[in-house]
């Protein structure tokens, strides 16, 4: 998709013969889908006629006004979840780049003032798809729902949804069904590779365990065998997000459709539980979505180290109750490689953290210099006895590994009482002049 709002409806005079160049943004507005289009600050920009009829909303009230401001959570209903769930989606758009399909989500919607201006129950499925421009950034979103009320009001309407509405929607399980069709083809295929990189592993496990007797093989094996066990982090990653969630996100489809046939008097049991079943899928497709975000991070693919550890330490700050301030400077080019064992360094780091340092606050410096990028993460913690500590710790050994893996140097400054200091620099093997960007 092109990254241009804008359209016209041609040059007055067109060449004979010619087509004449169609309003795309009539078009869009026309188009028998509930949609709009959002900015990186989430401001509405464009709307289509359905969206504005679905939300029962004017144009003119809603073009040039953050979502979430005119879509806010119903103050009536304290268990509200829509605007931080479409947030979260929101977000996961503009860190990886990448479409991002929600689980069934009740929204209410805000009736019009001469309505008498209350909320009205609403569900949705939406969907969020980016538009990038040529430096692969995110321009714009396409938020688009589907009204899935009809189906999911059991309890309060039990009548019998229109039979063009019920084709409708066992359409969308078709298309699911064919999506996961797809996915266990593609499963299949990763299990494949999964298994031969295992065999890998396990060899160079072995070979490990035979000590070599030069320091150098040591060290070149350590290192192969970091690259085996990523390699098998992100295959797995690939299998959650999109076997494990897409078969979740069916089976929620399913429920829903089930449910909508358990309607009456006597099944209003059965409708319950059916209810209760749905929020727990809700919770497993989270639950998955950082399981795979945890083990292989796409946004470290898409939007590069800086943007990667942003986000980690924001994740982090809200988990773990630390401030994590970061500030980066420079720009950089990295191989895959160097950023994967640099983010994994922040994440040990910051799990230390966690764990033993009883810090408050923390900092992750990324900059860069002609010599090559120091990474700094610091913390005012308890600090520790490094003499003691490093024989014995797998985490502080494995970042000084993931280090020499890439040709990096890192050192540790840290007493008790003191806070702790991990220092990475990693020098720059580059022609004098070529550029570099993040």
């Amino acid at each position: 998709m092109a990254a241009s709002m804008s359209g016209g409806e041609g040059t007055g005079a067109a060449r004979a013969g010619a087509s004449p160049i169609p309003d795309f943004h009539v078009l869009f507005e026309s188009t028998p889908v509930s949609c709009l289009i959002l900015t990186p600050d989430l401001v509405i920009v464009a709307v289509t006629q359905a969206y504005l009829r679905d939300t029962m909303t004017r144009r003119e009230d809603i073009v040039g006004r953050g979502i979430f401001e005119v879509f806010p959570d119903n103050p009536g209903d304290r268990t509200a979840d829509g605007v931080r769930n479409l947030r979260d989606s929101l977000e996961r758009v503009l860190r990886t780049g990448e479409p991002d399909t929600m689980a069934i989500q009740r929204y209410d919607i805000r009736r019009p003032a001469a309505d008498g201006g209350d909320f009205e129950q609403r569900y949705w499925s939406p969907v969020n798809s980016p538009v990038l421009d040529p430096d692969g950034r995110v321009r714009w979103i396409v938020h688009r729902v589907d009204d899935v009320t009809r189906f999911l009001r059991a309890r309060d309407e039990p009548r019998q949804p229109t039979p063009g509405a019920l084709s409708a929607f066992e359409l969308e399980l078709y298309q699911r069904s064919q999506e996961l069709q797809r996915g266990n083809a593609d499963l299949r295929e990763a299990n494949a590779a999964l298994e031969r990189k295992e065999r890998e592993r396990s060899d160079l496990e072995h070979q490990l365990a035979l000590e070599p007797a030069g320091p150098v093989d040591v060290q070149s094996l350590a290192g192969r065998l970091i690259v085996a066990r990523e390699e098998e982090r992100a295959t797995l990653a690939r299998e959650l997000h999109d076997e494990l969630g897409q078969l979740l996100t069916g089976v929620k489809l399913d429920l829903a459709s089930v449910d909508q046939r358990l309607r009456g008097g006597s099944l209003a049991d059965a409708s319950e539980n059916l209810l209760r079943a749905l929020t727990a899928v809700e919770t497993a497709i989270r639950l998955t979505r950082r399981i795979a975000a945890d083990l292989h991070p796409a946004i470290l693919d898409h939007l590069g180290l800086r943007v990667a550890v942003e986000a980690y330490a924001r994740e982090f700050q809200q988990r773990a109750g630390v401030e994590v301030n970061v500030i980066a400077s420079g720009e950089l080019a990295l191989s895959s490689g160097q950023r994967l064992a640099l983010y994994r360094i922040v994440q040990e780091s910051l799990t230390n953290v966690a764990r033993h340092a009883r810090a408050t606050t923390a900092s992750i410096r990324l900059q860069m210099a002609a010599s090559g990028l120091t990474l700094t993460i610091s913390d005012d913690g308890s600090g520790f006895d490094l003499d003691q500590a490093l024989p014995a710790s797998f985490g502080l050994r494995s970042m000084q590994q993931r280090a020499r893996s890439i040709g990096a140097a890192l050192s540790i400054q840290t007493a008790p009482g003191q806070g702790t200091t991990i220092a990475v620099h990693l020098a720059f093997r580059r022609a004098a002049g070529a550029p570099r960007t993040l």
